[in-house]
């Protein structure tokens, strides 16, 4: 996906939105609507993507545990999810869902009064939105102790509609790794809508611009 683009010039069947972007870093991998195989089944494929960024060929093990995260993003894909992406941030099989979808207007409260910090964002190319992170401490199972895990969304509003990003629960550590790439989608991103205008977000009202580097809060050496 990385040399080809996530999407790009793909118009969804759900929504009929066309959306395109280029994610312009390896271990990025689109999931396609379920039903929307041709030929080959999907997720085939797709391991063949997953080995390629891995630079070698895994076991029948590996293989299988990659086929079955493949197979339940697909199955798990929302219908108003206009773009479904899975990052590989480590050579396991183990997958982070990053989700573009369609709304109709949502409110910053989702994530004020669920304490996310909320700041205004003004990298990407679909125009001004708001980034909500939320950084928080997972226990692990069988009391081994717990770890940070970052849960994220970029959100744009533009008249009745909402484009939201957001990245599934991650390890801090791993969602280090998929900054380059979360940054590449964001400003390479757009979205028409099925009467061909293009989407912009709108500034939201009482989020400053700020000063600093956008990437800045998400990056705990900042």
């Amino acid at each position: 996906m990385a040399d080809s683009g996530a999407g790009a010039g793909r118009r969804d069947e759900t929504t009929q939105w066309h959306v395109a972007t280029d994610v312009a870093t390896p271990g990025w991998v689109e999931v396609p609507p379920p039903g929307n195989d041709s030929g080959q089944p999907w997720p085939d494929v797709a391991i063949a993507e997953v080995e390629d960024f891995w630079q070698g060929e895994t076991g029948p093990e590996v293989r299988a545990e990659i086929s079955q995260i493949l197979t339940a993003a697909q199955q798990m894909r929302a219908p108003q999810e206009a773009l479904s992406l899975l990052y590989w941030p480590v050579q396991v099989p183990a997958a982070v869902g990053v989700h573009v979808r369609v709304l109709p207007t949502v409110s910053l409260a989702l994530w004020t009064e669920a304490d996310f910090d909320v700041i205004r964002y003004d990298g990407a190319l679909i125009g001004s939105g708001a980034q909500c992170v939320q950084s928080a401490e997972v226990a692990m199972d069988g009391g081994n102790g717990s770890m940070p895990f970052v849960s994220a969304s970029w959100v744009f509003n533009q008249g009745s509609d909402s484009v939201v990003v957001s990245v599934d629960p991650v390890p801090a550590d791993w969602f280090m790794h998929m900054l380059g790439g979360l940054q590449s989608l964001l400003q390479t991103l757009e979205l028409r809508r099925p009467d061909g205008s293009l989407f912009v977000g709108e500034p939201f009202d009482g989020l400053a611009r700020t000063d600093i580097e956008e990437w800045a809060p998400l990056d705990d050496s900042a």
